[in-house]
């Protein structure tokens, strides 16, 4: 033990509102237990133990896995987890303190309370063991000490027998039981993984592989990869044939995807169809639903595996013949998750439509195997990013009983949470019959991927433990990267968006509160600075082209229709215009230049440039397009503009003022382009991009490349774990912010 540990090992330990039992390994919040993986209760207890004591990063690692040798990412990861189950903020922690570089100090006050006893269950009848109910537990939540609870505990059960045996009292609703099924790093995080219908077994996809598990005793083994899979190409199941046989599985590569059949007893797989991404199995096994990529959307930019641009909804038989299509989409249209009905009569499945003025309309909807007009189960209108809307359904799955059961998050300062609510739909008309009720309430979950067993007792869920940093990088000459290091260390979502003036610090949008605002943080700074805002959560802000004003669009949540400004050196916030759409916005560091903006028209055909007057207002139209621009920048002097669109061939539009193409640029090697900055002399861009299969960033990843007027690029930086990077450098050429990103992701179990 420790100089200055001076609790025990055995005790329970409270603070705040949690009680932390180092012999039941519970912790609980308010007499509720508190999900958390087993090494992150075991971090807990070493820095519990240890309260007010420094522990060094080699002593956790030494103590938690010891004989072990354990990547000091996998730390971090626990101390997020702990994070999240204890409802801190990284930045301001009220439990966990972090000293850069050296270890972890818990500072919160810690009462020691007796031990549980073990020996007590002995004492309580048989009937109240059965209901669920032990003296440990009372303890627990009551707080009275042992004996007084048991004896409590005894007499409210002699005076209740006489109600049991007359049948008059229910037996306690089951408790929620939630265990993790899969531990893997961030550097690794898994595919997708799906339950098997009789809920003995779980598939997961990573890296390695699609590993096949027993739930109760853990065993496990690595289906064989067919030979035309490469190592670097992405494996994973997608849903398990009814009699739980075979996996159905997706491959995607740098050329192609294919849905396969995968035998779970000798691995064997057979190629069903080439293009094709597995969503669900029919109830009777028959038929499989899948979607087909176009070719505006390449396999390596359909990574993200819940959520398809331009996507087509198929059905085939369960050996990969009798294709049909079902539904079409646009370009401007994503489709996610896709399930089949209990019955197998209808199909329900998740769109997004990008509407203008960054909107975006999310519905559920069902479809017969005709493919008639889709019906309605729910729709909602996001203003901005769906991720700050807490009304957001992530995933759902459609249940034995009827129910479709979908994932929410929760409402400021816990929207990285989410909980899994349900609403019967009628199979026939494909509408729901009941109002959504809500069926988990969970703490430290980021819930998707949903699947269930068939009797709809347990569901597997997938929780990302994710964030996004400010990385600043020093550029050489010739715009590689020459060093860098990363400015925000909490584990928050940092996004950066620009540069004061002088160089000397960066603007970003965090959420290191619970609530998205802006800040403002100096190079040789160890904390930013709130920018305050007021009330919304402001969007995309630009520096004003004299450097003296944040432009950003706001307004009452969850809507950003006003464009406001506020001064870099402190003020009030004040209004520019209001009822306005904006899509996009840039501002050029040329004093005296006017800023544009991007919009869409009512009917969401088209792309509207206008140029408008930070300070005093006045806007006035400059050009149209047809609606695809993606990206839209300002070179440092105003007179050109950049555009990224929805060409599937990656080509970058250098456009003047008026909407006349100066040049046409397309990156070799590199089509589909996200994001985008100029060069600080405007001679050349900084692009990020989704990484692909044979880049460093792999196919999770993203890559910052260095581009030309030519097309040529460089690669200059690349990250795994995140889909795209801003990445913006300073108006003196010298350095470059980009964001980061680190994404874990495991699978978890619900039984209810």
């Amino acid at each position: 033990m420790r100089a200055g540990n001076s609790l025990g090992d055995n005790g329970i330990y409270e603070f705040g509102p949690f009680q932390l039992d180092a012999v039941e390994r519970v912790l609980q919040r308010a007499g509720q237990r508190v999900p958390i993986t087993p090494k992150a209760l075991d971090v807990l207890l070493v820095l519990v133990k240890c309260k007010g004591h420094l522990v060094q990063k080699e002593e956790l690692l030494r103590d938690v896995w010891p004989g072990t040798f354990v990547e000091p990412n996998n730390l971090a990861f626990n101390i997020s987890l702990l994070r999240k189950a204890l409802g801190e903020d990284g930045a301001a922690p009220a439990y966990i303190e972090t000293v850069p570089k050296r270890g972890y100090r818990f500072i919160a006050n810690v009462t020691e309370l007796p031990p549980s006893n073990g020996d007590l269950k002995a004492i309580i009848p048989a009937e109240a063991i059965a209901a669920g109910v032990t003296a440990s537990k009372q303890s627990r939540v009551s707080r009275i000490p042992v004996i007084a609870a048991a004896l409590v505990l005894i007499a409210a059960l002699v005076i209740g027998s006489g109600i049991w045996m007359r049948g008059r009292l229910r037996a306690p609703t089951p408790e929620l039981n939630v265990r993790q099924l899969t531990t893997n790093t961030d550097d690794n995080p898994i595919e997708h993984a799906v339950v098997s219908p009789d809920g003995k077994y779980f598939a997961s996809g990573d890296r390695a592989g699609i590993q096949v598990q027993l739930i109760d005793t853990g065993e496990a083994h690595l289906l064989p990869r067919p030979q035309s899979i490469l190592s670097g190409d992405v494996w994973f199941p997608a849903a398990w044939s009814v009699d739980g046989s075979k996996i159905f599985a997706t491959s995607i590569s740098s050329k192609a995807s294919a849905a396969w059949s995968v035998s779970v007893i000798g691995g064997g797989a057979s190629l069903l169809r080439e293009n094709a991404l597995v969503r669900s199995v029919s109830p009777d096994g028959s038929m499989i639903a899948f979607l087909t990529v176009s070719h505006s959307n390449q396999p390596e930019n359909a990574m993200n595996r819940h959520l398809i641009r331009g996507a087509e909804i198929w059905t085939m038989a369960s050996d990969g013949e009798n294709a049909r299509k079902l539904l079409s989409s646009t370009s401007l249209t994503y489709i996610g998750s896709v399930a089949w009905s209990p019955h197998g009569r209808r199909i329900a499945f998740q769109r997004f439509r990008l509407q203008g003025g960054a909107s975006v309309i999310y519905t559920i909807e069902t479809v017969d195997l005709k493919g008639n007009v889709p019906s309605t189960v729910f729709e909602k209108l996001h203003y901005g990013s769906p991720s700050v809307d807490h009304n957001f359904p992530e995933d759902f799955s459609w249940l034995v009983d009827g129910r479709i059961v979908y994932a929410v998050r929760e409402p400021v300062p816990a929207i990285r949470d989410s909980n899994l609510w349900a609403v019967k739909v009628d199979e026939s008309s494909g509408q729901r019959s009941t109002e959504p009720a809500r069926i988990t309430k969970l703490a430290g979950f980021h819930m998707e991927g949903l699947s269930a067993a068939a009797d709809g007792r347990r569901i597997l869920f997938e929780s990302s433990v994710d964030q996004s940093y400010v990385y600043i990088g020093r550029l050489s000459s010739d715009g590689k990267l020459a060093e860098g290091r990363r400015l925000t260390p909490d584990e928050r979502y940092n996004t950066p968006y620009g540069w004061t003036a002088d160089s000397k610090a960066v603007i970003f949008r965090s959420d290191r509160t619970g609530r998205f605002a802006l800040y403002k943080q100096a190079l040789d700074q160890q904390a930013p600075d709130l920018i305050p805002t007021g009330p919304g959560s402001p969007q995309f802000p630009r520096l004003s082209p004299d450097g003296e004003w944040i432009i950003y669009p706001n307004g009452p949540y969850p809507k950003h229709d006003r464009l406001m400004r506020v001064p870099l050196a402190g003020g009030p916030p004040q209004l520019i215009l209001d009822r306005v759409n904006i899509d996009q916005l840039d501002c050029p560091r040329r004093p005296g230049s006017a800023c544009m903006m991007l919009e869409a028209t009512s009917d969401g055909k088209q792309d509207v440039f206008s140029n408008f007057d930070p300070l005093t207002g006045l806007r006035s139209e400059a050009f149209r397009t047809p609606r695809k621009t993606i990206s839209m920048v300002l070179s440092p002097d105003g007179s050109m503009i950049s555009t990224i669109s929805t060409d599937p061939r990656g080509v970058i539009e250098i456009l003047s003022r008026s909407g006349a193409i100066k040049k046409a640029v397309r990156i070799q090697g590199w089509p589909n382009p996200v994001t985008q900055d100029w060069a600080a002399d405007g001679k050349s861009l900084f692009v990020s991009h989704p990484g692909l299969m044979q880049s460093p960033s792999g196919p999770i990843g993203a890559t910052v490349l260095h581009v030309d007027f030519n097309g040529r690029a460089q690669p200059i930086w690349d990250m795994r774990g995140g889909r795209y990077a801003f990445s913006i450098p300073s108006p003196d050429g010298k350095y470059i912010a980009i964001r980061g990103a680190t994404t874990g992701r495991n699978a978890w179990l619900l039984d209810f």
